[in-house]
């Protein structure tokens, strides 16, 4: 008995320690920017070079409408062309890759990407899509401010020997972007 409790000893610290970091990740959610940690200024229509995209943010707007004209949350809208530079065909931009802020803070969740025209929303190597990135933004307030925050970070390869490739989101904020805001929303 003392025997296998000498073996297990040692492994006790490791163990503890990534159950730890694996909770304070579960409980803290998706990374957020520091207020210092912004990355450097990027204009409208700029080309945003990282590790496997070019992205060019076009413009932000806040609207109370879906796609169709019907009433809905407020939502963010984030125009954007997108450009993938792997080498395979990759499903979407990671998640996290691109988050918007108001002055107040962040704006809200991604809830969805939109492609236009016939793309399936895959990016093929090398060809570029136009997005929309849609935030929703429940306490959107009236008036709406001037300019939102575009934060945009870099990915970076994981790579071990149980997977090959294993892109991942980075914590800090490689670029940012401030645009001005066009409110669109029907119902103030």
């Amino acid at each position: 008995m003392r025997e296998r409790a000498r073996t297990l000893r040692p492994w006790l610290a490791p163990v503890g320690v990534l159950l730890a970091v694996l909770l304070a990740l579960v409980a803290g959610g998706a990374p957020r920017a520091a207020p210092g940690n912004q990355g450097r200024l990027a204009a409208a229509e700029e080309e945003i070079v990282l590790a496997r995209w070019v992205l060019v943010v076009h413009r932000v707007e806040l609207t109370d409408r879906d796609a169709y004209g019907g009433e809905s949350p407020p939502t963010v809208r984030l125009q954007l062309r997108a450009t993938f530079t792997g080498d395979r065909t990759e499903c979407g931009l990671g998640t996290g890759l691109v988050e918007v802020q108001s002055p107040a803070g962040s704006v809200g969740i991604e809830t969805s990407a939109q492609t236009s025209g016939d793309r399936s929303g895959d990016f093929d190597p090398d060809v570029g899509q136009e997005l929309t990135l849609a935030f929703a933004w429940p306490g959107a307030p009236n008036p709406a401010p001037e300019r939102l925050r575009v934060l945009i970070r870099d990915e970076r390869d994981n790579e071990n020997y149980l997977v090959p490739t294993d892109w991942r989101t980075a914590l800090r904020v490689d670029r940012h972007a401030d645009l001005v805001l066009d409110d669109q929303r029907v119902d103030r």
